[in-house]
């Protein structure tokens, strides 16, 4: 038999749906939403505006939009993905020493995926599928930073609308680039235990009683200082690309969460992105770089409109 036509377009569609599909099951979610963001986002020309789906299980798992994703993917697309339960907590950028560990601790790991080389993602369930129908999302919050901060995860992501790497699609930052066009993909590392982690819920609901489930209204906030924002190096994050998945993941929230907020006014999507950020206790020069780097219209009209917004979203 020829090897060579086993490893036909055809059989790597069909792999990675099967590598989908066990991500789906393992998660048991009866729907998952999907966020695709173009690798080049922060281009001033020829940009991509992300794309966002929910699907059901079956969607999900379907050939058809796997084919879908994957075509994305050739396109410059990063696929990101979560259950559409908050009974599912992920703890992001975890090494492989950490996840053992997690098993040695008890946990039950439902889904770990290795998103580039030596670096992890791990998927947990809080409760038995659809046990409550509802799961309170503070309590999520709770255990997703309780896990962040006890196994080394990044804090940023330890929360409820935070979405993973999708097994089989490459890792398109730049950092990954093997210089021959090649980018790591994500791979299914464990596929453990979908039982409910109940230890960790009930810890979790402890440290969620002794705190308020949403932050307190904010006067004004931190006070605006164009030269400090403006001085290079001032922001605390690494990469350009961290703000702009951020721009772009807390826009998709805040529109899916709240509808009359319409993702082409790009005005109020600025607007509702500051001050979501600000209420979030992020200081002024990283809001003002997750604005600069990811709003297209901050882009275009320039540094002034970006502190005007900010100025606005920190003053209510």
């Amino acid at each position: 038999m020829n090897k060579a036509a086993d490893k036909s377009p055809v059989y790597y569609l069909l792999y990675t749906q099967q590598e989908v599909r066990k991500a789906a099951y393992a998660l048991a979610s009866d729907f998952y939403r999907v966020v695709l963001i173009h690798k080049d986002a922060v281009g001033t020309s020829g940009h991509q505006p992300p794309i966002s789906r929910q699907w059901s299980m079956q969607e999900f798992c379907h050939r058809a939009s796997v084919s879908f994703l994957r075509g994305r993917n050739r396109q410059g697309y990063h696929i990101y993905f979560r259950p559409n339960d908050n009974r599912c907590v992920l703890v992001d950028d975890v090494c492989e020493d950490a996840v053992a560990q997690m098993r040695d601790d008890g946990l039950h790991i439902a889904l770990a995926v290795e998103t580039s080389p030596a670096n992890f993602q791990v998927w947990l369930n809080l409760a038995a599928r659809k046990h409550p129908a509802n799961f309170p999302e503070h309590i999520h919050n709770a255990a997703a930073r309780l896990l962040a901060k006890r196994y080394g995860g990044d804090l940023g992501s330890a929360k409820s609308n935070q979405v993973g790497r999708l097994p089989e699609f490459r890792n398109l930052k730049e950092k990954y680039h093997d210089g021959n066009g090649g980018y790591p993909r994500a791979k299914i590392f464990r596929i453990l235990s979908s039982s409910a982690n109940d230890k960790l819920r009930e810890e979790a609901g402890q440290l969620a009683a002794a705190y308020p489930p949403s932050p307190p209204p904010l006067g004004p906030c931190v006070p605006l200082c164009t030269d400090y924002i403006l001085k290079v190096g001032s922001h605390t994050y690494s990469e350009q690309q961290e703000y702009v998945d951020l721009y772009h993941a807390t826009a998709s929230d805040l529109c899916t969460r709240f509808r009359t907020l319409d993702s082409f006014d790009r005005s109020r999507t600025d607007f509702a992105v500051a001050r979501s950020l600000a209420l979030h206790g992020m200081n002024a020069d990283d809001i003002f770089y997750t604005l600069h780097y990811g709003s297209a219209k901050a882009r275009e009209r320039g540094t002034q409109y970006t502190l005007r917004t900010i100025t606005k979203a920190t003053n209510l």
